[in-house]
């Protein structure tokens, strides 16, 4: 099974999952794109050369895709994927922000022809405090204003509890106080 985690940037993803390393660790085979190969490196030109630049119209993106499905065939035994910082479906939820939506049919598209998690474990919290987190960070993933922002994190939540993105996948919503035990439940 393939586990990813999924949330708005500044909800907390890293922390949480940092501050429970060690049993996540002991719970799934934790696979992170930090730790690229030359395996990676060819399997990443053969996604985008033969799917993924055909899929999407930004270059970027597809390249990204393709770099995060290079780590889809990294499974050792029979232990579950856990992917840290390498799943695909925060790069779907942070195109359709960036693009204020406008690429959704396409990112649609794109999920349909792409290997996604058998299980997302979508972290939620209150869209104002993530905004004001996102806001706060040194390094920020969008150079939105806090109305844009409150706009777009709101309309991500929406699509994603009335099932309009990845509509065919098992979600799980969660709280950074119930993550662990989704975790330990799912294994």
């Amino acid at each position: 099974m393939i586990v990813e985690v999924l949330g708005l940037s500044g909800v907390g993803k890293t922390t949480v999952i940092n501050k429970n390393r060690a049993e996540i660790d002991a719970l799934f085979q934790v696979v992170e794109s930090r730790k690229y190969t030359l395996v990676n490196s060819l399997l990443t030109r053969f996604y985008y050369f033969t799917r993924f630049k055909y899929l999407t119209r930004d270059k970027m993106l597809a390249q990204k895709i393709s770099y995060r499905m290079s780590f889809r065939t990294m499974r050792r035994g029979d232990k579950n994927l856990f992917y840290f910082d390498s799943g695909v479906a925060q790069l779907f939820l942070e195109s359709l922000i960036a693009a204020n939506f406008a690429n959704i049919d396409e990112i649609n598209k794109i999920v349909d022809k792409t290997t996604m998690p058998d299980v997302t474990v979508y972290l939620k919290d209150d869209v104002e405090r993530i905004v004001e987190r996102e806001l706060a960070r040194p390094e920020r993933r969008f150079t939105l204003n806090r109305s844009e922002l409150m706009e777009r994190y709101s309309k991500i939540e929406e699509l994603i509890e009335k099932k309009v993105l990845f509509p065919h996948k098992t979600m799980y919503m969660v709280t950074i106080d119930n993550f662990m035990d989704k975790l330990r439940e799912l294994k």
